[in-house]
């Protein structure tokens, strides 16, 4: 299957392309990501290239996750993108892993890691789209459930379970952090 075929099954056919693709090596995986993360670099650079400042005009400084709209900002955060994009997937396939095993999912780590970057297809395909990205994540997310289904051979509950519950444990670490970061800065100010 070609990579544009790949990308409409994860997107419009997404259990039946999960399904059929639990075999595929992981290189042939990361290949698939690379490719989809050179392409959502390029896309968010357009973005921020073209309507940048006007998206940082409306919704004030917040707008941008990335750093400013400048030139060398865009190409130093898409380089950065770039770079730790495959060790990126490594460290939130891990961190899924630990929900997939707890959930009885037996398949290994490998799987994990092939469900999670099929199922970001989706985001990496429409993350650059301000509000659109939302939509996307969310799909994501639900696809990720189905992914993980699929590549473990686990029921949905137990595959909602893997998903939800790294994502359970992840918000209140996120929380303490910014809340660390925000004292910390109230008290060198």
């Amino acid at each position: 299957m070609d990579f544009v075929d790949k990308v409409k099954g994860f997107v419009f056919e997404p259990s039946n392309s999960l399904h059929n693709s639990r075999e595929d090596s992981l290189i042939g995986v990361l290949k698939y990501y690379l490719i989809l993360v050179l392409i959502s670099s390029v896309l968010e650079a357009l973005i921020r290239i073209f309507f940048g400042e006007l998206i940082v005009s409306m919704m004030g400084q917040y707008a941008m996750i990335s750093g400013g709209t400048g030139m060398k900002d865009i190409i130093i955060d898409s380089t950065y993108y770039i770079i730790y994009a495959i060790p990126g997937i490594f460290i939130i396939g891990a961190f899924l892993h630990f929900g997939v095993y707890i959930a009885g999912g037996k398949k290994g780590l490998n799987q994990t890691i092939k469900a999670l970057v099929y199922t970001s297809t989706p985001s990496l395909l429409l993350g650059w789209i301000p509000i659109i990205n939302i939509i996307a994540g969310m799909w994501s997310l639900v696809l990720n459930i189905i992914g993980i289904r699929e590549f473990h051979e686990i029921s949905t509950e137990r595959a909602i379970l893997a998903v939800l519950l790294p994502l359970a444990l992840l918000i209140p670490l996120i929380f303490i952090l910014l809340l660390l970061a925000v004292l910390s800065g109230m008290y060198r100010g």
